[in-house]
């Protein structure tokens, strides 16, 4: 008993003094849009993109809509998560844009999605 407590002891003292202080590993995921609903959406919508490797701090999520650059009013998460489908992003179109179909991207922390096509209509 007193040698597995003490080999358990020496395991926790290499692991603990293993690597520096500063090490601090941090896993990006690229973000995946699944898709958005509605589509196509009129000016003024609330579009929700459902995807995941999304920010949970919303406005740290760039959307890229044609050539424009928007951030999103909300994060959550699904409320039936699949594989592909655990968080969802509000993104409100504004009352300004021009309608047509573009291209839709998501950059977070430095990382773009894959691109899907979003229509807009009045």
């Amino acid at each position: 008993m007193v040698r597995s407590v003490l080999n358990l002891l020496a395991l926790v003292l290499i692991l603990t003094s293993c690597g520096s202080s500063d090490f601090n590993p941090q896993i990006i995921e690229q973000p995946f849009i699944n898709f958005v609903s509605p589509n196509p959406a009129s000016l003024g919508d609330t579009v929700e993109i459902h995807g995941f490797g999304f920010s949970p701090a919303a406005p740290t999520n760039i959307i890229i809509l044609g050539d424009t650059a928007l951030v999103a009013a909300s994060f959550n998460f699904s409320t039936t998560p699949t594989s592909q489908d655990l968080e969802t992003l509000g993104l409100v179109i504004p009352t300004d844009f021009t309608p047509g179909t573009y291209a839709l991207t998501l950059m977070v922390e430095g990382q773009f999605s894959n691109t899907i096509t979003l229509s807009i209509i009045p």
